[in-house]
């Protein structure tokens, strides 16, 4: 599964805009689905425009084991 950033430019990108997406991403968007991830992540870092910066988080999801 990827989940895609973008932002203003690179600075912005792994401080704010990449705390915000992990945020989203681990405590609200899997948790919602009952998911969770298998111990790996990737990103890739890319300009799709050069006023942009990019940036794409891969993740192996998985289903969350109910709490006992």
């Amino acid at each position: 599964m990827e989940c895609c950033i973008e932002a203003e430019n690179f600075t912005e990108l792994t401080t704010s805009a990449l705390g915000k997406a992990m945020n989203y991403l681990f405590g609200v968007w899997l948790a919602k689905r009952g998911l969770t991830t298998q111990p790996f992540s990737a990103e890739k870092y890319y300009r799709s425009a050069p006023d942009a910066a990019d940036m794409e988080i891969w993740v192996i999801p998985e289903k969350a084991e109910a709490k006992k």
